[in-house]
């Protein structure tokens, strides 16, 4: 809930949004005090931490709980919830898909493929102003290997759209050579942008034993993000290589 915009405010009012005890004194509602969050603004403007204190100040202002919502499939809106104050945005591609190996048991030969890339992440903060509360941000998870996953939208602090670029798949291997390593995907639109690493080439070889190109690493693996955007390995002979990392989005409110 928030507090209203125009009309007379009794500090009845403002406990009721921010809680407290009775009997009421406004001085308890100071910023980053017992019950006001440090950053709480109203339609006038930020709600001092110290000195003079008004209550047209709390005017469309309201108490905000920090959420964060992480999607790892779907293309939706993003409401922006009413109170934030800063939003920081990350978006992972998904990996590349591993190569198929070849396996021909006549002649004994077992050439792998390569691994498929790493996507890539982005990441972003931004300030949010009541303008943008109620506003939404659209977003698209990467939907299945070497897919990318986006965000477009605007705040006042400026435009949102960030893109976490999948990897390539890597090749499969034929009669005589082994499969080439999947290119990692790109990322752009955010204050931090990391690519995702190559995936391993395949190799030929008269053996059975020959293992596939290893997914090259997402680029959010740096930032705790290792389970998304990996690539997956490219197939053995005779053995099976792992999957790719699907997307991810996350927007943590504060």
């Amino acid at each position: 809930m928030t507090v209203k915009s125009s009309g007379s405010l009794a500090f009845s009012e403002i406990q009721t949004e921010f809680t407290g005890s009775n009997p009421i004194s406004l001085s308890e509602y100071y910023a980053n005090g017992a019950y006001v969050p440090a950053g709480t603004s109203g339609i006038n403007g930020a709600i001092p931490s110290s000195n003079a204190i008004s209550v047209s100040k709390f005017y469309g202002s309201t108490k905000f709980t920090a959420v964060t919502h992480t999607y790892t499939s779907g293309s939706a809106n993003e409401t922006v919830p009413a109170g934030a104050q800063s939003v920081t945005i990350t978006v992972v591609g998904a990996g590349g898909g591993g190569g198929s190996s070849y396996t021909d048991s006549g002649s004994d030969v077992y050439n792998s493929a390569g691994g498929g890339g790493g996507a890539g992440y982005s990441t972003i903060t931004r300030a949010v102003a009541s303008g943008d509360w109620n506003t939404t941000i659209a977003y698209s998870v990467a939907a299945g290997s070497s897919y990318s996953s986006t965000t477009t939208g605007s705040l006042a602090a400026g435009a949102v759209s960030l893109t976490g670029g999948g990897g390539s798949n890597g090749t499969g291997a034929d009669a005589n050579n082994g499969g080439a390593g999947g290119n990692g995907g790109t990322a752009s639109g955010g204050s931090t942008n990391t690519s995702g690493s190559a995936g391993g080439n395949g190799t030929a070889s008269g053996s059975s034993g020959n293992p596939g190109g290893a997914g090259g690493a997402s680029g959010g693996a740096a930032y705790g993000y290792s389970a998304y955007g990996y690539g997956g390995d490219g197939d053995s002979a005779p053995s099976v290589g792992t999957t790719a990392g699907g997307g991810i989005i996350i927007f943590a409110w504060t």
